[in-house]
């Protein structure tokens, strides 16, 4: 499962929402439980591959964040999740949930692995 929030430093929603609804400790410890993978779209200095994925999600303004639900090996892709403009810390948490758990566990090290 893979987060992308579309955001820049101009954007005072999107400052809004980094402050009431992503970087809440109750969204941390989802992201955390969930092994959600979060990634930044800085949007701040326009860049035409941020402009052309937007187009292609049928979006032309931030804020933006779109969760991709991850899937097993052998199965269909599940539809993106697509949060717009202001959003509360309830919504993205129900998105989290509604996309579930990374498909894959992390990898496990033994100590016989290591150098």
């Amino acid at each position: 499962t893979v987060l992308v929030d579309f955001t820049a430093d101009w954007c005072p929603t999107c400052k809004t929402n980094l402050a009431t609804a992503i970087e809440r400790p109750r969204v941390a410890e989802t992201i955390r439980k969930n092994r959600v993978v979060p990634i930044l779209a800085d949007f701040t200095d326009r860049s035409p591959e941020i402009d052309r994925f937007l187009a292609s999600m049928g979006s032309r303004s931030i804020p933006f964040l779109v969760i991709f639900p991850g899937s097993e090996p052998g199965k269909p892709l599940r539809e993106p999740i697509v949060l717009r403009d202001a959003i509360t810390e309830s919504q993205l948490l129900a998105a989290l949930e509604q996309a579930g758990p990374s498909c894959c566990p992390p990898p496990t090290i033994r100590a016989a692995q290591l150098p």
